[in-house]
């Protein structure tokens, strides 16, 4: 995660992303990137971020408020339900660093206030945690923890739930440690984890698991800053229930591997892609096994100080409990940009697509989302910032489809 002197432009597009949701994936079951050197951190002379220090460590309190008009709040095919949302999310961002060790935790609280379907409030929390620990130049240790209450989003492909009763709420648990050995030129990581996915309503039990998973990966690296991976992976999901509601049993073993490149060194250049194979075997014999094209990574380009484009792409296996489907394959790509427009006006926009293919069920499903933003910080303690998300989803089941739009205006205090 980043610096605790990250500014609230990453804020701005996870209170969206909480409420538009458009682009979901299934908990636990993807890997996630981070992202750095946004040109949201540049130093600004008069604008410099609140900063307390407790002990040995530094924390930013903020508060953000703001509303929301939301063309389809259920994401329904036809006769779109539109409403007013207003959001309250304050948080704390902890950040410690010290020689050779390093801490970072952020706690938020989110409410979210319908005006007229009132039924989809929701109150919303969380926790992560990451720290790591170099015990020399050629052995590092890492580990990551975190917790979300959340619901689940009424455009998430894996909805069931009618438009006539609250989202579902979950919780979700996630753990990691990761072990780096260097030697030379070759470098060595295992990283080991798991998730708890528990959804409160007993109407979604069938959907509670355990996913346990791992990668290896092997790195060379010839020459600076281009260097070469081969990575295995293993995920394991287990389920709560023995089978589905409707009589399958969803335990699966998906395994793989990726070969690719990355470029960690060039200011100008980094990220990883990888590009393999995976292959998921489900508990249950009248489900079919399935082998196909994995690719996972995502590449930065800083043209500029002021400006930086990243590249995101994944397909793989995640988790589904759909009727008739043996599995479910996403493939998503996605570009955005964050920019600096002047030194206190920052821009932000995002294209992305996601396929889900329901392997068996011969389900498909297809989600086009753009988002642009825009942040004016007005003082060091307050900014003003606006948002706008528009997704159109096409599906061979026409019930299926939907288009959205949002607009938010808010606020942001720095306290």
């Amino acid at each position: 995660m980043g610096s605790v002197r990250k500014r609230g432009t990453a804020r701005l597009t996870l209170v969206i992303a909480a409420v538009a949701a458009t682009l979901p994936t299934t908990p636990g079951s993807a890997q996630t990137t981070r992202r750095g050197g946004s040109p949201a951190n540049l130093p600004r002379p008069g604008f410099e971020p609140i900063v307390h220090h407790v002990g040995p460590a530094e924390m930013l309190i903020s508060v953000d408020g703001s509303a929301i008009y939301d063309t389809n709040v259920y994401a329904t095919s036809r006769n779109g339900q539109d409403d007013g949302i207003f959001v309250l999310r304050p948080s704390v961002e902890m950040t410690l660093q010290d020689a050779g060790l390093s801490a970072h935790g952020v706690a938020y609280a989110e409410a979210r206030q319908h005006i007229s379907v009132t039924r989809e409030d929701a109150f919303l929390f969380g926790l992560m945690l990451d720290g790591a620990a170099r015990f020399s130049a050629q052995h590092g240790l890492d580990a990551a923890f975190k917790f979300d209450r959340a619901v689940q989003p009424r455009s998430d492909p894996e909805a069931r739930a009618p438009t006539t009763v609250p989202p579902r709420k979950i919780n979700t648990v996630s753990a990691e440690l990761g072990y780096t050995a260097r030697a030379g030129d070759v470098s060595f990581r295992l990283s080991p984890g798991a998730d708890r996915i528990d959804f409160l309503d007993p109407a979604e039990r069938d959907r509670d698991l355990r996913v346990y998973r791992g990668t290896v990966r092997a790195t060379w690296q010839p020459a600076a800053p281009v260097a070469f991976f081969l990575q295995g992976f293993v995920t394991r999901r287990d389920a709560d229930l023995r089978r589905d509601f409707g009589g399958v049993d969803r335990d699966v073993t998906t395994y793989g591997a990726l070969l690719g490149a990355s470029r960690e060194v060039n200011a100008r250049i980094r990220g990883s892609m990888g590009v393999g194979v995976f292959r998921s075997e489900p508990d249950d014999p009248l489900l079919k096994p399935y082998t196909g094209f994995a690719l996972d990574g995502q590449v930065t380009w800083t043209p500029r100080a002021r400006t930086q484009i990243t590249f995101a792409a994944f397909r793989g296996d995640v988790a589904t409990v759909r009727v008739g489907a043996s599995g479910r394959t996403d493939t998503r790509l996605s570009a955005s940009i964050e920019q600096e427009a002047r030194h206190n006006l920052l821009l932000s926009g995002e294209v992305g697509w996601r396929r889900s293919v329901f392997r068996g069920a011969g389900d498909k499903q297809d989600i086009v989302q753009g988002r642009v933003g825009v942040e004016y910080l007005a003082t060091r303690r307050f900014s003003l910032f606006a948002d706008a998300t528009l997704s159109d989803r096409a599906a061979t089941i026409p019930l299926d489809e939907f288009s959205r739009g949002l607009v938010q205006v808010g606020i942001r205090a720095r306290l």
